[in-house]
């Protein structure tokens, strides 16, 4: 026999408040991680004194790779163990299979992570500028619930 999990009705939908939060903690988090990596590469010496070459391909190359890295690192490898990302865990949310409510799979938050960093990239600018009021849906077959108030 498989393992069993929680039935549907013990989840619910969480308020678009909740699902913002999580967004924003997960992208502060990547692009400050991202930026710091840069910065890490960026410190150089010029006559003894310490500078950050702020102008350097090398730097803006580190940093979005860094950033890319750790949004695949916590979108994927952190939900697949802990079945949420760090800004989820944070707004009290978590990552769930539509169809049963059991832990994600593998190649599923991949597709979720594509879908949401397109989205993120293309979209979403296009959406506050239009100051329209369509929202982020689920992807990749997976839920963003959050356990139902007994």
């Amino acid at each position: 026999m498989g393992r069993k999990y929680p039935a549907s009705a013990h989840w619910e939908t969480p308020s678009e408040t909740r699902r913002i939060v999580s967004v924003f903690i997960d992208a502060i988090t990547t692009i400050l991680a991202g930026l710091a990596a840069g910065l890490v590469v960026g410190i150089g010496r010029v006559n003894g004194v310490p500078q950050i070459r702020i102008d350097s391909l090398t730097v803006w190359g580190t940093a979005v790779c860094a950033g890319i890295t750790l949004s695949f690192f916590n979108h994927v490898v952190v939900a697949l163990i802990t079945h949420r990302s760090l800004g989820k865990a944070i707004a009290g949310l978590r990552i769930v299979r539509e169809t049963d409510a059991g832990p994600p799979k593998l190649l599923q938050l991949v597709g979720r992570w594509l879908f949401g960093f397109l989205w993120m990239i293309a979209y979403a600018p296009i959406h506050l500028a239009a100051d329209s009021n369509v929202t982020q849906q689920d992807a990749a077959g997976l839920r963003i619930v959050r356990r139902a108030k007994t």
